[in-house]
């Protein structure tokens, strides 16, 4: 569908130049909601300078407006063949977004508006997240309304950048503040919060069933009270178009691409302007599926590798293109009680160690923590090798399985026992901390390493990563006994079939009253469905985002699968602390972990150049590995899996979540 390039430039100068976007009173205000996660990319993003604009992107001296990026065409005497709207809009293009997509179209369709520009250098940020003071500058301009002279909020003074649009914003109901009476600009806005957002601005439309609505959505019972409305309209008018499937993430942060796609798709809701219809019809969130006929089969291998290899209980998870697609599950949590599913919750063993270091990435990102620093310095106390005096254990050494920390596997690990371990010379080895020929697995030094996250943080490190396992739906733990959903616990058994660990003791494992004050769950303790845990695989295998969002630095993910070196007693490369083997299951590079205890063997790996990924979780199998070093029960199922994603014809025909939101 295509308009005129009048009735296009038209239309965008209505956009800017009317007020065609009523506020409505609000029943109940955005802000009450928990406060969003801000990760490293808002902090290094934000504040921005004085009078200075980065909703639009402006960072030059009052009064400078950078104009959106305009095309280098031919010499003026040359004349120009007409363009259509479209090919007049893809004229406005930035140096960090891939021309001729949908969602570059509505990134452009937002700089002509002047809704959005660029920022530093000419770029525009698609990964930048949207800020509070962002979110409500862009309704403000919209909106073309003058913005009240009173001060609305405790936090925000005349000279900041956005205090008209937050004035206006309080004036109009569009958005009322905390109930301390501040607004907190520099927050990142997330999904339920701008749903409100837009939603006021739109008028406040009642026109459907949003419960009704919002239970098509696999989380849909998630989305907070005061937001059900405008979530279930925002998702019916294809707001959210592009970036939402079956699987709303309620509380995830928005990035300046995706306002793009939103602002493009309300112009379209409340102006029926023709473009930014075609544009937003064009948007569809991605989603891979297995046709029901290799699900069919995949389920039947699953049950017949369990059956192979004596497994009670198996659960696995597929993950495509950086987004888990698929579980599956079979025999038993508990023997004769109940069968397994794909929620149930499994100890998944020494693959903690990768999860440990998702929190030491999280903090690491934060700034809280140096890789490169002596652990003594987060226990306030001289830790260091006496051999080696002048060279410090760190957290990188530990991650990599150097840390010269001795194999304490039956000591202590409360915080008194390992300060005193680790402050006198018996606690080390006469290995140098860090050196590849140091090497030795460590599951004493894991534990160590929680604590010291958790000390340096001054939260346990289910706190540490709540924002993040939050944004992301997951219902996991560092200690088994909090996991929300304690009627999903798995019994663990040994091959054979006696009880490895029972559901009292998963249960009962809680965190204890202080940071730090017991390491003994960080080397294996880690909880979590087959399903949960590859999503945190996906995380990786998608260089640190979330749905678009990052939530972890790109350097954070390089850094855990940066080799140390080749360990030829296991002919594999260990990372941080990754390893990774070259032609594994036939993939040219597959980073992985294994796990075992208590009668649990466990797989997480990952190609980080096509995003496919396996997780397998089994209880009761037998502890045989196939040639590779992988134990037999997940690397049979995990190289069946491996060959179907590699095969364009295990795939439905139907890949997009069209019409969906």
């Amino acid at each position: 569908m295509k308009l005129s390039a009048s009735t296009f430039l038209g239309s965008c100068l209505l956009v800017c130049c009317l007020s065609l976007l009523a506020a409505a009173p609000a029943s109940s205000v955005e802000e009450n909601a928990e406060e969003p996660y801000l990760p490293f990319q808002a902090q290094e993003t934000l504040p921005s300078p004085k009078n200075s604009d980065p909703a639009s992107g402006e960072t030059a001296p009052p009064g400078e407006e950078h104009a959106p990026p305009q095309a280098s065409g031919a010499a003026e005497s040359e004349p120009e063949e007409p363009r259509s709207p479209l090919e007049t809009l893809r004229a406005i293009t930035f140096p960090d977004v891939t021309p001729g997509t949908p969602e570059a179209d509505c990134i452009s369709y937002a700089a002509h508006l002047g809704l959005l520009q660029g920022i530093e250098d000419g770029l525009f940020g698609p990964e930048v997240l949207v800020t509070r003071a962002m979110a409500v500058t862009v309704l403000y301009r919209m909106s073309g309304e003058e913005a009240p002279p009173d001060r609305a909020f405790s936090d925000v003074s005349a000279e900041d950048w956005f205090a008209p649009a937050a004035a206006w914003a309080a004036k109009t109901g569009i958005a009322t503040g905390y109930e301390d009476g501040t607004f907190r600009p520099y927050l990142p806005v997330t999904r339920t919060q701008l749903s409100a957002l837009l939603y006021r601005m739109a008028g406040a439309p009642r026109e459907m069933n949003k419960e009704q609505f919002l239970s098509e959505f696999t989380d849909g019972n998630q989305v907070s009270d005061y937001a059900r409305e405008s979530m279930a309209w925002a998702l019916e008018n294809r707001l959210f178009a592009g970036m939402v499937s079956d699987t709303i993430y309620p509380e995830l942060s928005v990035t300046r691409g995706q306002m793009a796609q939103m602002l493009t798709a309300l112009t379209a809701y409340r102006e029926g302007d023709e473009l930014a219809r075609a544009i937003t019809d064009s948007l569809s969130a991605r989603e891979y599926r297995f046709t029901d006929e290799i699900r069919t089969q995949l389920q039947a291998e699953v049950e017949a590798t369990a059956k192979r290899y004596g497994a009670v209980g198996m659960q696995v998870a597929v993950i495509h293109n950086g987004a888990v697609m698929d579980s599956f599950a079979t025999g038993w949590a508990t023997q004769r009680t109940a069968p397994m599913t794909v929620d149930h919750k499994l100890r998944v063993a020494s693959i903690s160690k990768v999860d440990v270091a998702l929190a030491a990435m999280a903090l690491w990102d934060q700034g809280v923590v140096d890789l490169e620093e002596s652990i003594g310095t987060y226990w306030n106390a001289t830790m260091r090798n006496p051999y080696y005096k002048d060279t410090p254990v760190t957290i990188d050494a530990i991650l990599s399985h150097t840390s010269s920390i001795g194999m304490f596997e039956n000591a202590s690990l409360r915080k008194a026992a390992v300060r005193s371990n680790l402050t006198s010379a018996g606690g080390y080895s006469y290995m140098k901390p860090g050196a590849l020929s140091s090497y030795g697995y460590n599951n004493y030094a894991f534990g160590v390493l929680g604590m010291t996250l958790e000390l340096a943080a001054n939260k346990n490190l289910n706190q540490v990563m709540a924002p993040i396992f939050s944004v992301m739906g997951l219902d996991v733990s560092y200690f088994s006994g909090e996991i929300k959903a304690s009627d999903l616990h798995t019994t663990l058994y040994q091959y054979g079939g006696s009880v490895g660990r029972d559901l009292a003791t998963a249960r009962g494992n809680v965190a204890p009253g202080s940071p730090g004050a017991n390491g003994a769950f960080f080397a294996g303790g880690f909880t979590a469905s087959a399903k949960d845990q590859a999503a945190l695989v996906a995380l990786l295998a998608n260089d640190g985002e979330f749905q678009g969002v990052p939530l972890l630095s790109r350097r954070a993910v390089e850094y855990m699968e940066s080799p140390l070196g080749y360990i030829s007693d296991g002919e594999y490369y260990q990372c941080h602390p990754l390893r990774y083997q070259n032609g594994l299951y036939g993939r040219d590079k597959l980073y992985y972990h294994t796990g075992s205890a208590f009668g649990v063997y466990n797989f997480l790996s990952y190609d980080p150049d096509t995003g496919d990924g396996v997780v397998v979780l089994t209880s009761g199998a037998s502890a045989a590995r196939d040639g590779r070093g992988i134990y037999s029960v997940c690397g049979s199922i995990g190289s069946t899996v491996y060959d179907l994603l590699r095969d364009a014809d295990s795939f439905a025909a139907d890949t997009s979540a069209e019409g969906t939101a």
